[in-house]
């Protein structure tokens, strides 16, 4: 068994802007790249980072207006979040091609760039990415739910609005850490400004993303929906994953799975 290198926490300034980032610098020959949802954090990768560290360099970002990372009153567009990736990566010596591995709005971020920098991006995994729906996704009925953590006044009513999201019971001290953190300055306003410009965007054109993909979608996915998944079905270079029992996270839900597809994934590659 390889000698795990656990990832440390860490800050850097990109842009004058304080970035809480995780990386466990020197392992492995190959690095990925974790971006996180809407409204998520490193604490998101929790079950994945440090059984991927065992072979990989892993490096993972509390993006700008989310987590720990500085918040600062802005248009969070598509575009601000993938110059933020590409500059991180520079900035923390983080050679090409790297693979990214996204979830939700953090898959729409890593699809953009692939899409715009394809000597940048080795393999994409994609979780419940947002940006291929064949229209806005803004009403369904799991989102409604989820987006209602912005006016919520206690960590019982956050646990409330989480509840259904996942497949898995949401535990207290999580809910009290996403309550913690959307109750501090600015973070309210990124989270519905990145939600905003995330549901109005162009859809990406997947033929235009030349990296080997790997969609993995739960079934029980209330925020977007499995429908969603179809675009997927012709593109070129591209393995499907759904996941029965299984809703928005599945490499929250079930870790094990994804870790060990992953892992397969970016060998065979």
């Amino acid at each position: 068994m390889p000698k795990v290198s656990r990832p440390k926490k860490m800050y850097v300034v990109i842009d004058n802007l304080r970035i809480r980032y995780q990386d466990n610098a020197s392992v492995g020959k190959k690095t990925l790249v974790f971006l996180h949802g809407l409204g998520g954090s490193i604490e998101s990768w929790n079950n994945n980072l440090g059984y991927l560290s065992k072979k990989y360099r892993v490096v993972a970002f509390d993006l700008p207006g989310f987590g720990l990372s500085d918040k600062p009153r802005r248009k969070y567009t598509l575009g601000f979040f993938s110059s933020f990736v590409l500059r991180a990566m520079r900035e923390l010596k983080i050679g090409h091609p790297v693979d990214l591995i996204a979830s939700s709005l953090g898959g729409q971020i890593a699809a953009r760039i692939a899409m715009t920098n394809p000597g940048k991006v080795g393999n994409l995994v994609l979780i419940s990415p947002a940006g291929f729906t064949p229209k806005s996704f803004s009403s369904s009925s799991g989102l409604q739910r989820y987006i209602r953590i912005l006016d919520a006044r206690s960590s019982a009513e956050i646990k409330k609005a989480l509840t259904g999201t996942t497949t898995t019971q949401v535990r207290c001290d999580d809910a009290h850490m996403v309550y913690e953190r959307i109750s501090m300055p600015g973070a309210k306003n990124a989270f519905a400004s990145a939600l905003k410009y995330s549901t109005t965007a162009r859809r990406i054109n997947i033929n235009k993303i030349k990296s080997p993909t790997f969609v993995i979608w739960g079934r029980e996915d209330h925020i977007i929906p499995i429908r969603f998944i179809l675009p997927f079905i012709e593109m070129k270079n591209c393995r499907l994953c759904i996941l029965e029992n299984c809703g928005h996270s599945p490499h929250a839900e079930k870790p094990k799975v994804i870790n060990e597809i992953i892992e397969r994934f970016i060998e065979e590659n």
